[in-house]
């Protein structure tokens, strides 16, 4: 079983997820850059199963917190929501994703990724109007949020939907 919590609590049955969970694992030696690969998987499990397209979320966890920036970078209008978790990004993508609801969260005592990579985006997209919420665990260091923390989280994504007149395009790369 998995330690990463959204994929044990999958795993184990014990909760009820109201979520149809992609996780995919980076491969060894690699980083998560490979935006197209992973929404070819999204566009293909949305053509195999029902999915509310105004509600896609999406969450990553230390290497995939910085991949869940990246991908809300790249691709800003196929998401309602993201929670990156203790990861890394570059406060220039702010203006794509200024639009997109987002909840961070990061351990205060991180050693491995510190916790002001995180403030910096947050307070670059709250600069830009951005809707951020921010939870600054005290006393964690690099792990991911609790499953208490998690259903919280689930709550929240399901207060928002994807508005249809989103309109990032790649002409909006910059």
């Amino acid at each position: 079983m998995m330690w990463y919590p959204v994929v044990r609590m999958c795993e184990s049955g014990e909760q009820e997820i109201p979520f149809i969970v992609l996780a995919p694992q980076c491969p060894e030696g690699e980083m998560w850059t490979d935006t197209e690969t992973l929404i070819a998987l999204l566009d293909q499990v949305i053509a195999d199963h029902r999915v509310d397209t105004e509600q896609i979320y999406l969450v990553g966890y230390s290497m995939g917190g910085n991949g869940a920036w990246y991908l809300a970078y790249k691709h800003p209008d196929r998401f309602a929501a993201i929670a990156p978790m203790s990861g890394m990004a570059n406060v220039w993508w702010t203006h794509r994703l200024k639009d997109l609801p987002v909840w961070v969260f990061h351990g205060e005592k991180d050693d491995l990724v510190p916790a002001r990579e995180s403030q910096e985006m947050v307070d670059a997209l709250i600069a830009k109007g951005g809707e951020v919420r921010f939870s600054l665990i005290e006393d964690r260091s690099h792990r991911p949020p609790t499953d208490e923390e998690h259903f919280e989280l689930f709550e929240w994504f399901l207060t928002h939907r994807r508005s249809s007149g989103d309109s990032n395009t790649e002409d909006d790369l910059e």
